[in-house]
């Protein structure tokens, strides 16, 4: 194809123009957001419901919750930990699942990626006790905390599917993550923001809804690392690492 502003040559899967920097329309077209959306919830109704599952796996996590915030730990700082502890071991639980959705695969066989889950989610805890050690005193660092925590979940957006597919380590996984969403941080943004709210919604209806936003999470999820993979985002970050 030809830039319209330089009249340069340029490929499809291209970002940018390699000549005047002119944004690629194709590449900003295919990461529309709304347009994901609306692809996920005609293909979300196909997606296995596994409703038994989540609703074994929330009231096992709503237990733990309620167990912990009655037991006295005598500091702060080791209730900090157990706490963290537990969503390393819990939180794998949901995105297990999602794995179904892009490799045709049995429950059971999906979680022979739970090790590297628990160490995703490990890494991201590790992440807000960093955030939590250095916003202390002025109240105005709690928005700064606040903000950087959604600046973290954008970048993790893509991680779980890039765990499903790729063999390297959680390390250059994150990495990975990182560099290939450099052009797409806020859309990863407004995604991981809308499906936040769609499954807190649906986490209070656990009974009827929470099964369904997690799938329709999980397909948006698939879609959206389906078109990084096509304009070879990962390939292009895996170069960087030295690989």
């Amino acid at each position: 194809m030809i830039c319209k502003n330089c009249a340069g040559v340029m490929e499809q899967i291209d970002t940018y123009c390699a000549h005047c920097g002119t944004p690629n329309p194709l590449f900003q077209e295919s990461f529309c957001v709304l347009d994901v959306l609306k692809e996920a919830q005609k293909e979300s109704r196909q997606a296995p419901n596994y409703f038994g599952y989540f609703f074994c796996v929330g009231v096992m996590c709503l237990l733990a919750i309620f167990i912990l915030t009655n037991i006295s730990f005598g500091s702060e700082a080791l209730h900090y930990c157990v706490l963290n502890v537990l969503y390393c071991l819990l939180i794998p639980l949901f995105i297990i699942p999602l794995s179904t959705l892009s490799q045709q695969q049995s429950l059971i066989t999906a979680f022979r990626y739970y090790p590297k889950l628990v160490g995703v989610v490990f890494f991201f805890c590790l992440y807000l006790l960093f955030l939590k050690l250095i916003c202390r005193g002025d109240p105005i660092l709690n928005i700064v905390r606040f903000i950087l925590i959604l600046w973290g979940l954008a970048i993790i957006f893509p991680i779980p599917f890039l765990v499903f597919h790729d063999p390297d380590s959680v390390v250059k996984i994150i990495i990975k993550a990182y560099r290939a969403g450099k052009y797409l941080r806020w859309h990863q943004f407004f995604l991981g923001l809308v499906l936040a709210l769609l499954n807190c919604g649906g986490a209070i209806l656990l009974l009827i809804y929470f099964p369904k936003s997690m799938m329709y999470t999980g397909r948006v999820m698939s879609l959206w690392y389906q078109k990084q993979h096509e304009y070879r985002l990962f390939n292009r970050a895996q170069s960087t690492l030295g690989t």
